[in-house]
């Protein structure tokens, strides 16, 4: 949006219990919560208008490059070794971070149609995930 002016540019604010490392993907699942994924392959959500952390969990397989998400409960985030895990919100915020936990479920692997084995990791980074609304949520990747 601009004004007479030029362009209006909003506050940058910095939130807290930032990453480690490069953050890979941004969304808001609500206007005020916003997820990211990062390179030190933790999965966060802030609240911006508390400008409060209310969630920090390992997915446990390494650094994230994306993520995706219908609704504030699961959240879906691919790794750099192919594997794409959903997290369940309210029970990886009860948990401490850990890939033994409820909260974390691997749900495939990111490969080519001559991959067989979706047992393992493909190699082959997941780089771009979409949430299609449906009961379960249903991801695709490429």
């Amino acid at each position: 949006m601009a004004s007479e002016d030029g362009p209006i540019v909003p506050e940058a604010k910095a939130l807290p219990n930032a990453p480690s490392d490069c953050i890979s993907k941004l969304q808001y699942l609500t206007t005020s919560l916003l997820a990211s994924s990062s390179w030190d392959g933790s999965l966060r959500l802030h609240d911006v208008n508390a400008m409060e952390s209310k969630l920090s969990h390992s997915a446990g397989i390494g650094p994230l490059i994306s993520l995706a998400a219908v609704d504030e409960e699961y959240i879906f985030v691919g790794g750099l070794n192919g594997s794409i895990m959903r997290v369940n919100v309210a029970a990886a915020g009860s948990t401490e971070s850990g890939t033994s936990s409820p909260a974390v479920e691997k749900v495939g692997v990111h490969s080519s149609p001559n991959v067989q084995d979706f047992s393992s990791p493909s190699g082959s980074a997941c780089s771009c995930l979409a949430a299609l609304p449906a009961s379960p949520p249903l991801v695709a990747s490429a």
